[in-house]
């Protein structure tokens, strides 16, 4: 009797025990979602530094932003959450406005004028819709625009130096140039790239360093929670609409939203080879009649990446001439990368003093740099691939008739294990593109984007294609293809999955339990008692202020603080190298395993608002950038296409169709059969790529109208400037008739 009441008792403690817990977790979780949601006043931009940095190092920067930007309005702060010192950045209408015209922001002008997108002009700012409303001419986008402008461009000067390790220091250069101008040198002093480079390295700004240098932790705009509500709602749950791209586009900015535009295409696209795939799987019989799908999935699959990549070019030029950006800037008026080192020569178009890279410099560490470790990667790539392979064969040599449960699942289980080693090598060898880019030192981003994505591009290729490859055309084994295929497009869009998603929703959530914990774990602070002396507390709806006292876990944490620590997100690149890999599995393999398209399609329907859901709630709010189309990747995707037909070819030929459409072949007349169609198929290609126009004939008219209607702006405006110079000039005529006494314009008139 005593032993069971002992055990009730134990049992009553312990639910105690669970129910209080389960309250305290509660209460925390309640608290988190009772965080502030006030966006903080005056705030834009917000620039948070490491744990361990001084406040007199914040005060150095700080002085020399307002010596040197004076556009920038900015108000220093202590997150008592995070432990760190931030700086929030905003700017008066009159700056927004002087910066909207220097960063060439294009705004709708007026009905009158046509309500077309056009650079902001001040002079002509009348002509510009709600330029008189002043909370609402401005998006939050370009708001942050403009700020992250001006702060990246406060220059550095001599003399300034934020420790004894990240000096700036001016002086001559080691020699001068072969023009006789000095060159000025910001030297990093503890920068190894220096000795990659065989003239000074010169950093004109100061802010981007110090944020390649992590002197800065971080620079973010703040999310708009009204605007990212709405996208939830109408992006993230609405499956059956169509994405609102003007919106995201709006918010995120022209590149991410050609992104969604082009994987909603893409998507809408991969209909075709799933039904048609799908037909193919279930219907074709292994009789001569099945033999004719090899050849009829492989003309199909030519024939729609073909439509697929010429659709898009019409598609992406509607939307860039809907966002105002499908003009392309010359490269020489754009302003180099913050990170661009050089010796300073005036700009050959604006004279402005800029960094100057030879390209031969650039040519040779790409010759001698970047080319060997590249290849030394790729070796690596095919070594571990190869290793992964042998060991399927022997797994498959051991279990494929083994009478040991389980023994199927274990032959699966070298191929699991090779996803998984691609998705790590995928993340060294990103590491190391980086590295090698930036010591490559472009000097737009556009070009630096451009090489990083071209080496990331030949990687995953080689990394995910060359098994199947060996699979293919080296053991010849096409049941063990379509196997491998499907281990590889089920690894992948699950480890994709958990590493786009559930990693950065993982690490966001415990960094929000730490920060809980921490800030519960506080001391009490008094009444106006700042933690870090000279420094503003951040207290947005906290407690009432005329408290005696307050203990910080009774404040909220602000809304600063809790996206201060969610991850940043780069850009689109991930996302890209994804659909690229699944592109190539679709349009190589699909006369293989014809289900590929429908796996993709799947796929893709939960990729996009997934991809949408991770970017409205796991990610900071990337700054906004402009883009006239998905750059280097259209390329590749265009390689990829032909590269498709040369394997298509070579999967005809290992399936033995040839010769059972057309038996008594010899190996030889095979061998030409083969070569013809593949020459016929890169010719229609060629073809159709070239016969399809990439701009619509609606798109034509209304960019013709656009330049009709500019024109005649332009013709009316000379005319009222011709008008006005003559009225100056009667007016100028008729004053110094005046001027003049009578007997002098009397004699004037006689002669």
């Amino acid at each position: 009797m005593n032993l069971f009441s002992c055990a009730a008792e134990r049992l009553t403690e312990l639910r105690e025990r669970v129910t209080y817990t389960g309250k305290t977790l509660l209460e925390r979780s309640r608290k988190w979602r009772c965080f502030s949601t006030k966006p903080p006043s005056n705030c834009d931009v917000v620039v948070t530094f490491e744990r361990d940095t001084r406040e007199e190092q914040v005060e150095w920067l700080s002085n020399r932003i307002q010596a040197r930007i004076p556009e920038l309005i900015f108000t220093k702060t202590f997150h008592r959450g995070t432990q760190r010192i931030a700086l929030y950045l905003t700017c008066s209408f009159k700056d927004l406005l002087k910066g909207a015209q220097e960063v060439r922001l294009r705004k709708r002008l007026i009905a009158d004028l046509g309500e077309e997108l056009q650079e902001f002009c001040i002079e002509d700012c009348e002509n510009f819709e709600g330029v008189f409303d002043q909370e609402k001419f401005f998006t939050s986008k370009e708001r942050q625009t403009i700020v992250r402008y001006y702060l990246m461009s406060l220059r550095a000067m001599a003399g300034d130096a934020w420790d004894d390790h990240t000096q700036f220091s001016h002086g001559q250069a080691i020699n001068d140039n072969e023009k006789g101008k000095p060159t000025y040198d910001f030297l990093m002093n503890s920068s190894p790239e220096s000795y990659f480079y065989l003239l000074p390295v010169v950093f004109l700004f100061l802010v981007p360093v110090l944020l390649a240098k992590g002197k800065i932790a971080s620079i973010f705009p703040l999310h708009d929670r009204e605007a990212l509500m709405d996208l939830q709602q109408s992006w993230v749950r609405g499956f059956t609409h169509r994405q609102p791209l003007d919106a995201v586009a709006e918010y995120f900015g022209v590149k991410i939203a050609l992104y969604f535009a082009w994987l909603g295409h893409y998507t809408t696209f991969l209909l075709a080879p799933a039904i048609f795939g799908l037909f193919s799987w279930f219907l074709v019989s292994t009789t001569k009649q099945g033999a004719l799908y090899y050849p009829v999935l492989a003309f199909f699959t030519m024939v729609w990446a073909v439509f697929f990549q010429e659709a898009w070019k019409r598609t992406n030029n509607y939307y860039t001439h809907r966002w105002g950006t499908l003009d392309k800037s010359p490269s020489l008026l754009e302003e180099p990368r913050p990170l661009f080192r050089g010796a300073l020569e005036p700009n050959p178009i604006t004279g402005r003093l800029e960094p100057f890279y030879p390209r031969w410099k650039r040519n040779l560490i790409v010759c001698f740099v970047t080319i060997p470790i590249t290849l030394i990667c790729l070796i690596i790539i095919v070594g571990v691939a190869v290793g992964h392979l042998k060991l399927q064969e022997l797994a498959e040599d051991k279990f494929t008739n083994s009478s040991i449960p389980g023994a199927k699942m274990i032959v699966h289980i070298p191929m699991i294990l090779y996803a998984v080693n691609i998705a790590i090598l995928n993340e060294v060898y990103r590491k190391i593109a980086v590295k090698l880019t930036e010591l490559e030192n472009h000097r737009l981003n556009e070009s630096y984007n451009q090489a990083l994505i071209s080496k990331l591009i030949l990687f995953q290729f080689i990394n995910a294609f060359y098994a199947s490859f060996y699979i293919a055309f080296y053991r010849l084994d096409l049941d063990l293809l379509r196997n491998h295929l499907v281990t590889m497009l089920v690894t992948r869009q699950i480890t994709g999955n958990i590493k786009e998603i559930f990693l950065p929703m993982g690490q966001t959530r415990i960094k929000q339990v730490l920060l809980t914990l921490r800030t519960d774990g506080l001391p009490t602070l008094k009444k106006d008692e700042s933690p870090v002396p000279g420094l503003n507390e951040e207290e947005s709806e906290t407690l009432d202020p005329d408290s005696p006292a307050r203990k910080i876990s009774d404040v909220k944490i602000t809304r600063v603080e809790q996206e201060e620590i969610m991850p940043v997100y780069d850009d689109a690149t991930e996302d890209y190298l994804e659909m690229f890999i699944q592109f190539g599995f679709v349009s190589m393999f699909t006369c293989a395993f014809p289900i590929c398209g429908l796996l993709a399609f799947l796929n893709n329907i939960l990729e996009i608002r997934s991809d949408a859901f991770k970017l409205l709630t796991n990610f900071q709010r990337p700054f906004a950038e402009n883009a006239n189309g998905i750059g280097v990747w259209e390329q590749a995707f265009e390689i990829v296409s032909y590269v498709a037909i040369a394997v298509n070819v070579g999967l005809i030929g290992v399936s033995g169709s040839i010769q059972t459409i057309i038996p008594g072949l010899t190996s030889y007349q095979n061998i030409l059969i083969l070569v013809a169609i593949e020459h016929i198929l890169f010719a229609l290609r060629f073809g159709l790529s070239h016969i399809i126009p990439p701009i619509p004939l609606a798109l034509e008219r209304s960019i013709a109208i656009l330049e009709h209607k500019r024109r005649e702006a332009l013709k009316a405006r000379e005319t009222l400037q011709r008008e006005e110079r003559k009225e100056a000039r009667r007016i100028s005529d008729e004053n110094c008739e005046q001027d003049y006494p009578s007997d002098v314009t009397s004699d004037i008139d006689s002669h």
